[in-house]
């Protein structure tokens, strides 16, 4: 018998630190201006999937290019360069699964939080 916990990352309740499996398990996109700004919920689990699971939340801005952020981790997370044609359909990535990392920052408001400071293919 087995339960799984879902574990919401906050700033009484930090990640901790170190290599995780991460299933993104939705994408928000916030137009503002200067930027769009593609917001990832991402589902973590341990690397052998056992333990709690927890969530992240990972921050990108909405620019096409192959050495963008958004290019290196579409790379990382499906194995292909972006298309940078325009037609990018970044809901695919829904679902999709990666290998990351996760360290403990101090924000500009003093307080700590979570960062997720790479991404690669889960294998």
């Amino acid at each position: 018998w087995s339960t799984k916990m879902q574990i919401k990352a906050s700033n009484w309740l930090l990640h901790p630190e170190g290599r995780f499996q991460g299933k993104i398990i939705s994408i928000q996109k916030t137009v503002s201006q200067p930027d769009t700004i593609l917001n990832f919920t991402v589902e973590t689990s341990n690397l052998n999937g056992q333990g709690p699971t927890r969530s992240l939340s990972y921050q990108i801005p909405y620019i096409l290019g192959i050495k963008s952020r958004l290019g290196k981790f579409h790379q990382a997370i499906m194995g292909q360069e972006i298309e940078t044609n325009g037609k990018t359909n970044v809901e695919k990535l829904i679902g999709r699964r990666g290998l990351l990392t996760v360290e403990q920052i101090i924000k500009d408001n003093g307080r700590k939080g979570n960062r997720i400071s790479e991404w690669s293919k889960f294998r």
